[in-house]
C-alpha cells in the first residue's frame, strides 16, 4: 500500500516539470509568431511603398513623354511599366519582392564598393593636399627623431595652460539652431580654416552613402546627372 502511495508522489515533480517546459514552449512559438508577423507587415509596406513609387514615377514620366512632348521609342515602355508596377501593386504587392530585392541589391553594391573609391578619391584629392599646404604654410613637423637630446622648440613638451573660459564665451552660448557654427569658430580659432570644405565634402558623402545603403531607390538619383 505505501509504494502504491509513493509512487505518483514521485511522478508529480517530472510532470510538473514538464508542463512547465510545455507552457514555456508554447509562450515562445507565440512569441515568435507575432514578432515574424511583424517583420512580415513590415517587408509588405516597403514593398507597397516601393511600388508605388516606381508605378508612380514611370508612368507619369512615360505619360508626360508619350502624351506631351508626343516621343516614341522608350517613352511608351515606360507608361506601360508604370502601369504594370501599380496594377501589381494593387492586385498581388507580395510580388514586389523581386524587383525590391534587385534594387536592394544594386544599392548595396554601390554603398559598398562605388562609394569606397569615391571616398578614396576625395580623399586623395582634398584631404591630403590641404593637410600638406596646412604642414607647409605652419612649419608644423608631425614626428620628430633625434639622438642624444631633444629639441627644444617643441609644442609636445612645452608647458600648456588652457581654460575653458573662452569656450564657454563662444560655442556653448550659442542658441541651438547656431550650433553649427561652433565648427566654423572651432576651425577659425586654430587657423584650419582650409580643412572646413574637406569637412563638407566628407560630411555629405557620408549622409549619400548612409541613403544608399539604406533605400533601394537610391540607385535612381544618380539619373538626375
Amino acid at each position: 500500500m505505501t509504494k502504491s502511495l509513493l509512487a505518483p508522489k514521485d511522478r508529480l515533480p517530472q510532470r510538473s516539470t514538464a508542463s512547465r517546459s510545455a507552457n514555456g514552449s508554447a509562450h515562445q512559438s507565440g512569441y515568435m509568431k507575432r514578432l515574424q508577423a511583424r517583420r512580415d507587415h513590415a517587408a509588405l509596406k516597403n514593398n507597397v511603398i516601393f511600388g508605388l513609387t516606381i508605378g508612380w514615377v514611370l508612368t507619369l514620366m512615360g505619360a508626360f513623354k508619350t502624351f506631351i512632348l508626343l516621343e516614341g521609342g522608350l517613352a511608351p515602355v515606360l507608361f506601360l511599366a508604370g502601369l504594370l508596377f501599380l496594377t501589381t501593386v494593387l492586385i498581388a504587392p507580395s510580388l514586389m519582392v523581386y524587383p525590391h530585392g534587385v534594387m536592394k541589391t544594386i544599392a548595396t553594391f554601390i554603398g559598398t564598393n562605388l562609394f569606397k573609391a569615391v571616398l578614396a578619391v576625395i580623399y586623395f584629392v582634398t584631404i591630403l593636399p590641404a593637410g600638406l599646404l596646412y604642414q607647409t604654410k605652419n612649419n608644423h613637423v608631425p614626428f620628430y627623431s633625434w639622438a642624444e637630446k631633444c629639441p627644444c622648440s617643441i609644442e609636445g613638451w612645452a608647458d600648456k595652460v588652457a581654460s575653458d573660459e573662452r569656450g564657454k564665451a563662444t560655442e556653448y552660448s550659442l542658441q541651438g539652431w547656431l550650433q553649427p557654427l561652433s565648427v566654423v569658430i572651432y576651425f577659425a580659432r586654430n587657423s584650419q580654416m582650409l580643412f572646413l570644405p574637406c569637412l563638407i565634402v566628407l560630411l555629405m558623402l557620408g549622409m549619400i552613402g548612409i541613403f544608399v545603403q539604406s533605400s533601394a531607390l537610391a540607385p535612381f538619383i544618380y539619373t538626375l546627372f
